[in-house]
């Protein structure tokens, strides 16, 4: 969703060295899951964890996710909504206000800056977003079919008693052999 706010994709895309990202933190060769792999490739770019235990790779994003923390949630701290929708709505309009207010210490603001300097250096977005897969393994049966979520699926008859991977969005199940 954040690429789609953007309206691109960066030539490098830098996440926390989290689990969910990142199988082994390393400062050279750090090594990514299956999941984020496929993600770079489908977006055509790179991922590059932010080093271990290095807050300098970090502190300037760490210092405007408070300071839009304190100046977006903390604002709304006392407001009751009734839908999520409702409450995004509020956010997305503070978010806009905020990214409109010029800079205290130079010319423009944050959002004159991304429209001037670092939009045109998006990558373009393919046509639809990118879809998380989920993985498993499966024995094929005698009668040459596999069960994923509760629903059969028919194997060629060859891999009868073979284990084949699954690999499913909620779009797609892809079935393959080793």
């Amino acid at each position: 969703n954040a690429l789609t706010f953007f309206g691109g994709v960066p030539i490098i895309l830098r996440p926390d060295n989290c689990k969910t990202a990142t199988i082994k933190a390393d400062k050279y060769e750090p090594e990514l899951n299956t999941a984020t792999i496929e993600l770079a490739e489908y977006y055509n770019t790179v991922v590059i964890p932010a080093s271990v235990r290095k807050p300098r790779d970090k502190n300037v994003v760490e210092n405007i996710v408070g300071f839009a923390s304190r100046q977006i949630l903390a604002a709304l701290r006392n407001q009751i909504f009734f839908s999520v929708e409702e409450m995004n709505k509020e956010i997305f309009a503070r978010t806009e206000k905020l990214n409109s207010a010029p800079f205290t210490k130079k010319e423009g603001s944050r959002l004159q800056l991304f429209q001037d300097v670092e939009k045109r250096t998006l990558l373009k977005l393919p046509l639809k977003p990118f879809e998380l897969f989920e993985r498993k393994e499966a024995k094929v049966a005698p009668d040459y079919h596999i069960r994923f979520n509760d629903c059969f699926y028919s194997v060629n008859p060859k891999y009868i008693g073979e284990v084949v991977n699954i690999k499913a969005s909620t779009s797609e199940v892809i079935i393959y052999s080793k």
